[in-house]
């Protein structure tokens, strides 16, 4: 019986292993770079159901008073235990507080806004932009 022995040895070459590793490194990058458009567009997301909220408790409470457009109104109207809307809305991503007019605007005019994604002061791109009344179906 012949026993045919091989002269090479078995496992990974140095080059192999490097190239295994890079294209792991690359998948995983990729992965982090997704993850975090996912988490923006969460944020964003959430941040247009709250504005939402705002407009439509805004819009609630001037038919309840019988306001008019132009009449004073102040987030402590609409914010509050009791109130439409129970705690200060802030915008997820910075936590800053969302913008309120003063006044209740005319139909179609947005009440509040998130200024974290407001593309006129530069904060994001203009694709993160939220504060578009095309959101809202104004």
């Amino acid at each position: 019986m012949n026993v045919h022995k091989s002269s090479r040895q078995r496992g990974l070459t140095l080059i192999e292993l490097s190239i295994t590793i890079s294209i792991i490194t690359g998948l995983t990058s990729m992965l982090f770079v997704s993850a975090e458009y996912y988490k923006n567009s969460s944020d964003r997301a959430a941040c247009i159901s709250q504005l939402a909220s705002i407009q439509k408790a805004m819009r609630s409470h001037q038919n309840m008073n019988g306001l008019s457009s132009g009449d004073a109104i102040t987030s402590g109207d609409l914010i509050g235990a009791g109130k439409a809307i129970p705690n200060t809305p802030r915008c997820p991503k910075s936590g800053t507080a969302i913008i309120m007019q003063g006044i209740v605007p005319a139909p179609g005019v947005i009440y509040a806004e998130c200024s974290e994604y407001d593309n006129s002061n530069g904060t994001l791109d203009v694709s993160q932009d939220h504060t578009s009344s095309q959101f809202f179906g104004l």
